[in-house]
């Protein structure tokens, strides 16, 4: 699949695009199904499109109470850690909006890493009704990229990425004096409906770079987790946002648009 790259022109125009991307996804979808299901992620440019998000006028005219969140990844921290993507969203968005608590889909970080991973998936199986080898159907799924390619704690070398049956999983930090991780796994991602990667700044160019080239050696997308995101359902959209400066190393015929 060929994924739809936008450029923004700073990251304040950014963050603002990319607020008005997935609200129109939100509204569409739930004017379609009756609910949209969104999986976040952390890091601090989906933090500048959360605050977008919770300032008018989504706060307020989006169909927040038929929205479903759930966490791509989270660090095993305590829910006060500044670590924590869950507290980061919460501030950033959720306590802002309107979304019922039990569309609230958590990571309970007190839990022993295999513990939490088993009692995610259950949650998200539970939640929506998958049966033994079923995955969940993401709306919105948002993702961003580490300058070694990792997205969510899918990390360069790591088991997690052959991981085939499993939702959820945990996983070692890349450096063992961080907490561990709880990441969903590949087949989750790669089923949601809509996947957009964030980036911006001059330092994410060279990765990003990597990531879309198109004459990659099987070896180097081994190596580049973000290079394994790729939809597998019919009809499914793969798209980048990206400020000038996390794009200025690519091709202008890889670029879809500039964004206002």
């Amino acid at each position: 699949m060929e994924p739809t790259i936008l450029v923004a022109q700073s990251p304040e125009h950014l963050a603002d695009a990319a607020a008005r991307f997935c609200a129109s996804v939100i509204s569409e979808t739930v004017n379609r199904r009756g609910r949209c299901s969104i999986l976040l992620s952390g890091g601090s440019t989906p933090q500048a499109l959360y605050e977008a998000l919770s300032r008018v006028p989504y706060a307020d005219n989006l169909p927040w109470a038929q929205c479903v969140v759930a966490w791509g990844d989270e660090r095993l921290v305590p829910p006060d850690d500044v670590r924590s993507n869950q507290r980061m969203v919460l501030r950033a968005l959720l306590n802002a909006v309107p979304i019922p608590p039990e569309h609230l889909l958590m990571i309970d970080t007190t839990l022993p890493p295999d513990e939490a991973a088993r009692a995610y998936e259950a949650r998200l199986q539970d939640f929506f009704h998958l049966k033994p080898g079923e995955m969940p159907v993401f709306d919105l799924c948002l993702l961003g990229i580490g300058s070694d390619g990792h997205t969510a704690s899918l990390f360069p070398g790591m088991d997690a990425l052959h991981e085939a049956h499993r939702l959820v999983v945990s996983t070692p930090a890349p450096d063992p004096a961080e907490p561990a991780r709880i990441t969903v796994t590949l087949p989750v991602l790669n089923h949601a409906s809509t996947i957009v990667f964030l980036a911006q700044g001059e330092g994410k160019a060279d990765i990003v770079r990597r990531v879309l080239r198109d004459d990659s050696t099987g070896q180097e997308t081994g190596q580049l987790p973000a290079r394994l995101v790729r939809p597998t359902r019919p009809g499914a959209r793969l798209v980048w946002l990206l400020d000038e400066e996390a794009a200025q190393t690519l091709r202008s015929d890889q670029l879809s648009a500039t964004m206002a």
